[in-house]
């Protein structure tokens, strides 16, 4: 799972304009960035009467369209995913998740104040890691202007990006990631390397397989049949990757 830091604030207060800065400045320095915006509105990203929108109206549950530099999934759900879910869906080839929205789930964030709204910081003390303001406030955390684009991309390069980095100490600047039954299971460095070296010595010794530079495994168990005791059928998927690859 990339280091994920959520963008904060009220309406109106430039979260979303602070969000897009943030990305393009971090893009600039050449680190890969996913965005997930969370909404509380049905929203439409497909064409009406196009082949995609036509298999959709069909009754397909899930449509995949695949260009030549995009690829989109739209899939119907009973029930909104998870944010653990989106980032299942997101994958590990990224350096930083930046988010919008999902208040209610736990997660560092830098949120935006605008004197002019004349609210009180959204944000709890745990998760606030730093404030962009346009007026002094009385938190210890940092305190950046909101033209200071380049100094608050530093902060996040420091606080978040390198620090995940450096917390794994692997060899390379190797990731592991483990899912099971769809949720992220924590597991330290020592399991990591474990889990690398022995998933990468075995692939490695197939004929045809070049060198590993990112592996993903995934695996599903039916339940026994007419076991009326097992639910859904469990699922596990176990990747692994440099972050330079």
């Amino acid at each position: 799972m990339p280091t994920v830091v959520a963008i904060a604030g009220y309406s109106r207060s430039g979260k979303t304009s602070l969000m897009v800065r943030l990305i393009g400045e971090l893009r600039k320095r050449g680190y890969r960035v996913a965005a997930v915006k969370h909404t509380g509105k049905d929203f439409e990203v497909d064409h009406a009467r196009k082949d995609s929108w036509r298999f959709g109206e069909a009754g397909s549950d899930a449509v995949v369209v695949s260009g030549p530099r995009r690829l989109a999934l739209i899939r119907r759900h009973a029930s909104e995913a998870s944010f653990e879910e989106l980032l299942g869906l997101i994958g590990n080839d990224f350096d930083i998740v930046l988010v919008e929205g999902f208040h209610r789930t736990r997660m560092s964030r830098i949120e935006v104040h605008r004197a002019e709204l004349g609210r009180a910081l959204r944000c709890t003390p745990e998760e606030l890691q730093a404030v962009v303001t346009d007026e002094p406030l009385p938190v210890s955390c940092p305190q950046f202007a909101p033209e200071e684009i380049g100094k608050l991309a530093d902060f996040v390069v420091e606080r978040f990006i390198s620090a995940d980095r450096d917390d794994l100490d692997l060899q390379d600047g190797a990731q592991c990631r483990l899912w099971v039954n769809g949720s992220p299971i924590p597991i330290g460095s020592f399991t990591q390397r474990i889990i690398i070296r022995t998933l990468t010595g075995l692939v490695s010794a197939l004929k045809g397989v070049e060198p590993v530079k990112s592996l993903r495994v995934s695996f599903r168990i039916d339940p026994p049949s007419g076991d009326a005791s097992a639910g859904d059928a469990s699922s596990g998927d176990a990747s692994s990757g440099n972050p330079s690859s």
